[in-house]
């Protein structure tokens, strides 16, 4: 499933490189023809590009969106869950350590 999404994503942001590589041919074509000044031609072509990355940024979080939706149905633990449960298992070692050493000093003071 993964796959396909991220096949899906390599596609869409293809088809708008694309997109983007004939918009500009397309526009020094009407330039050269002399159907569009340089002027317009830029304009054209910068509110083009906004569209294109305003519409890459809508590919990346539907990505996502579709990723985290897919391993939360697998019940897959996230970054932050693994990095909590890490935190949890620093402090019980910690936690272990000190009653290692409470028993250890102990033991020391029965042997006296």
């Amino acid at each position: 499933m993964l796959d396909t999404i991220r096949q899906a994503f390599l596609v869409g942001l293809g088809t708008l490189d694309l997109t983007e590589e004939k918009l500009r041919g397309t526009l020094a074509d009407l330039t050269k023809r002399g159907e569009l000044t340089e002027k317009e031609a830029r304009q054209f072509a910068d509110e083009w590009r906004q569209r294109l990355a305003n519409r890459r940024e809508q590919l990346q979080h539907d990505a996502k969106d579709a990723v985290q939706r897919a391993l939360a149905g697998l019940n897959v633990a996230s970054r932050h869950d693994i990095e909590a449960m890490a935190k949890r298992v620093a402090a019980l070692e910690e936690e272990v350590a000190q009653v290692r050493q409470a028993m250890a000093e102990a033991a020391t003071d029965l042997e006296c």
